[in-house]
């Protein structure tokens, strides 16, 4: 008498498959130095990250130049008022509380403050019942420019308004002196 076993085999099967992309945590794309800066002119720089799980956190971890501040959306901006070389820590936080620091050089060079500003108070004269479209002249300062007329102005007096870009508009509805 014969007898007959039956063999079975289990089969594993391992695979070399990589981990999800957000399993290593963050990183900071953004490399330094970090693009120049200019004294006493508006900056902004905004970090990158990838890996990780977004959203992402922003933080710095050192003290910023004076004049910038950092935003959880990892925006640096402001106006700096200071020209030095600044070294400044950042770090991101995934959404999986990983996170990865770096730090970044930021060069503030000298600059010079705007000149200052100045507007040509005498516009063209107008004629009752004629249209009437003049630009404010103005220079110095940082454009682009925008213009509210004085609160004791007297346009409306004469059908004309002051636009915030700055231009005189309207059809005079009477002669007379207009202050704005």
């Amino acid at each position: 008498m014969f007898t007959r076993f039956a063999v079975s085999f289990l089969l594993l099967t391992v695979s070399a498959e990589a981990l999800p992309w957000f399993a290593s945590g963050p990183k900071i794309a953004s490399v330094s130095p970090l693009p120049p800066a200019m004294q006493v002119q508006s900056y902004t720089f905004t970090f990158a990250a990838q890996n990780g799980k977004p959203p992402y956190r922003w933080a710095v971890s050192t003290t910023l130049p004076p004049g910038l501040t950092f935003s959880t959306s990892g925006v640096l901006s402001g106006t700096p008022s200071t020209a030095a070389t600044y070294s400044i820590g950042i770090v991101v936080v995934d959404s999986k509380n990983k996170s990865s620091a770096g730090s970044f050089i930021l060069v503030v060079s000298p600059g010079s403050a705007p000149p200052p500003l100045t507007m040509n108070p005498i516009l063209p004269s107008g004629r009752v019942g004629v249209p009437y479209n003049a630009p404010l002249q103005i220079q110095g300062g940082t454009p682009p420019y925008t213009c509210a007329p004085d609160p004791t102005n007297n346009l409306a007096d004469f059908a004309l308004t002051l636009t915030t870009d700055c231009w005189v508009r309207g059809t005079p509805s009477k002669a007379g002196a207009v202050h704005f």
